[in-house]
């Protein structure tokens, strides 16, 4: 029985992510390229700031060397490589667990990346003698 319904719900879940990366490309199409002046465009832009604001103020904890502006660009790149993963999910055939997977991966070397930056003012020319 437990067989029968381990593959049901797996089943179930596949199809639930396929349906929600469908929608959720539609949304970010209408994001993206609607028309300007749409309130309900307007209200969703001000989401996704408000969500690269939240990314950026956790990285901002976890490297509170970095200025504002490197982690708002690693947010912004956070956000884009999602949005990138959930619109291959719809025009490719790549199975949804191998795109999860490789946004993962790029979600860590963002992370990692901005964890183990060298903010500019701390940086030395690479043409520089030491003192």
């Amino acid at each position: 029985m437990l067989m029968v319904y381990n593959e049901a719900l797996r089943s179930s879940m596949a199809e639930g992510a396929a349906r929600a990366a469908e929608k959720s490309a539609a949304y970010q199409r209408e994001l993206l390229f609607g028309p300007h002046d749409a309130k309900f465009r307007a209200e969703g832009m001000e989401l996704i700031f408000a969500l690269e604001a939240s990314l950026s103020d956790t990285l901002r904890r976890a490297a509170p060397h970095l200025s504002d502006d490197e982690t708002q660009a690693a947010a912004s790149s956070l956000f884009a490589v999602a949005h990138l993963a959930i619109a291959r999910m719809t025009v490719s055939e790549i199975p949804p667990a191998a795109a999860i997977d490789d946004l993962r991966r790029q979600v860590t070397q963002i992370v990692t990346g901005v964890l183990h930056h060298t903010p500019a003012t701390e940086r030395r020319p690479r043409h520089s003698q030491p003192d």
